[in-house]
């Protein structure tokens, strides 16, 4: 039977142990040695368990966290032979079912690679393609310069949760993200650039619709609705900059930083054409809701 296995590897001088992996190909027609494949193996000890593997003498260690051994199931439905990897994740880290996915290649038609999502537990086939592409999360430092990643995402959460201008994974609360799927971070650092790369980004990303502009403003500043807005746009002064003042720093200067790019700071004859434009379209869709309402005869 197909199988991945997990043994202890690393052992330099100095430094940690780690966790190493290889895969068995029970179907290859060939010796048994010959049937092992590396998939990450390090250090002096990991080639020496490798060797010993390969050679049916490698003893595992009752006391080691490193010895799992993960057998292929075959899916009668898609004819693959799915690994749960779940496993991995739990007691090392997402960074190993990413080296086994690199290793089997995308789009494999014999193997299936199945993670649960850490977000919406959505299980999924980190092989499959045409489901889009996974993403790890959660990175954090696990000693000196070295890093790993606890979390793996499946692609209808990168789909859902990715800023369109720097693909990293949004899933706090950023009212930016929210009304055009690009992050604050991303949003503040486009408009403290030059006026032209400024606008150039903004349209690029879709941002700037005065639609979009307003809801958010709206929404940010917690207004009662857009001719709320209006109405602190056209008087503009002390009480505009105080709603952004009672902001943190970096949100007020998008809001601003907006609100300027699409032409609504400190013009007046332009607001005023837009509310007159509003309470036109508001009349008219009250008109024709009234007109389209059938009363039974």
């Amino acid at each position: 039977m197909d199988k991945i296995v997990t043994f202890e590897g690393g052992g330099y001088s100095g430094c940690f142990n780690e966790i190493n992996i290889a895969f068995y190909n029970s179907r290859a027609k060939t010796e048994y040695a010959q049937r092992w494949m590396p998939i990450f193996i390090t250090g002096d000890i990991g080639k020496r368990n490798f060797e010993a593997i390969k050679n049916k003498t490698y003893v595992p260690d009752d006391n080691s966290r490193y010895e799992n051994e993960i057998k292929a199931v075959r899916n009668p439905k898609t004819k693959k032979w799915e690994f749960d990897l779940d496993v991995l994740i739990q007691n090392y880290s997402a960074c190993c079912c990413a080296r086994i996915a690199e290793k089997f290649g995308r789009d494999n038609d014999d193997y299936a690679l199945l993670v649960t999502c850490s977000k919406c537990k959505h299980r999924f086939d980190m092989l499959d393609t045409d489901e889009g592409t996974y993403q790890l999360d959660g990175c954090h430092g696990i000693g000196g310069i070295a890093s790993q990643y606890d979390d793996v995402i499946c692609p209808d959460c990168v789909r859902t949760h990715e800023c369109s201008h720097c693909n990293e994974l949004i899933f706090d609360d950023d009212k930016a993200f929210e009304h055009f799927n690009i992050c604050t971070d991303c949003l503040s650092r486009i408009l403290d650039n030059t006026p032209e790369y400024a606008k150039r980004e903004l349209n690029n990303n879709s941002v700037l619709d005065y639609t979009g502009v307003e809801a958010y403003v709206v929404d940010m500043l917690q207004l009662e609705s857009i001719p709320a807005l209006y109405k602190l746009l056209i008087n503009g002064g002390e009480a505009l900059e105080d709603e952004i003042d009672n902001l943190p720093k970096w949100d007020g200067n998008v809001v601003k930083g907006l609100l300027i790019h699409a032409g609504l700071w400190q013009e007046p004859l332009h607001v005023e054409e837009l509310l007159q434009e509003y309470n036109l379209k508001a009349a008219n869709k009250v008109q024709m809701s009234l007109s389209d309402t059938s009363v039974p005869v």
